[in-house]
């Protein structure tokens, strides 16, 4: 199995286990499309599971045997390169942050792979399987801003944790990050606004997000991509 078809079949996997708070009610073809909502209608036979279980009992057994072994590797490379946790840093694993403006019109959701701390002094972690790259700040700046506004208390410190490579990036929140996020955010829900109300044609931009797209089988330019990113000819 190509790495690119492994991605995409551990992306397959997460869509069916995302906490109740983030995921549509069912893997099915039309709640993967919400979350892809600018992308071409994904086809019923596509994608027709209804939890974590069914979705692996389906599994061929060559496919069931690799993400396994996806997993155990992701699992064993976090206990050799993570330094171990206190109990006394009150570590939460998943940890999810939520506020909503206009009645819950606006909703700002973010889920950070592990927190430690408490209010006011909590560093931000995000485990990663790839390299690290500069959206991964962006992401991290974004769960900073939606931790500030829900508890009134900024976060202290971001990380981002590369397990392949065994590095961390650490960026300490400032009002400064805080500002750009929101800048960021703001930018954000005008151009979603726009494109819901159809005052802005959606566009194509192919990027490492194109691993978790569940059209990009059929899509040209995001399969030129992960041939270029990933070296995978295959």
């Amino acid at each position: 199995m190509s790495k690119r078809r492994s991605l995409r079949l551990l992306g397959a996997f997460l869509l069916c286990v995302e906490p109740s708070h983030t995921k549509p009610s069912s893997c099915s073809s039309t709640g993967v499309a919400s979350q892809f909502p600018h992308t071409l209608p994904m086809p019923q036979s596509k994608v027709s599971l209804t939890s974590a279980g069914v979705f692996l009992t389906q599994l061929p057994d060559r496919d069931l045997a690799e993400l396994r072994a996806m997993v155990v590797d992701t699992v064993t490379t976090y206990l050799e390169s993570f330094p171990p946790l206190k109990p006394q840093w009150r570590p939460v694993v998943e940890h999810s942050a939520r506020y909503t403006l206009f009645d819950e019109s606006i909703v700002f959701s973010s889920r950070a792979d592990l927190v430690i701390g408490t209010a006011g002094r909590k560093v931000l972690i995000d485990l990663k399987t790839g390299q690290l790259t500069s959206t991964h700040r962006d992401d991290l700046r974004f769960y900073a801003l939606v931790e500030t506004l829900r508890s009134r208390q900024a976060p202290r410190s971001l990380a981002s944790f590369s397990l392949d490579a065994a590095r961390i990036d650490v960026e300490e929140v400032s009002e400064g990050l805080l500002r750009a996020a929101l800048r960021r955010t703001i930018d954000g829900v005008r151009i979603m606004a726009d494109l819901v109300t159809e005052r802005r044609e959606p566009t194509r931009r192919a990027g490492f997000q194109c691993r978790w797209c569940p059209v990009n089988e059929s899509c040209d330019e995001g399969q030129r991509f992960l041939t270029r990113a990933t070296g995978d000819d295959d």
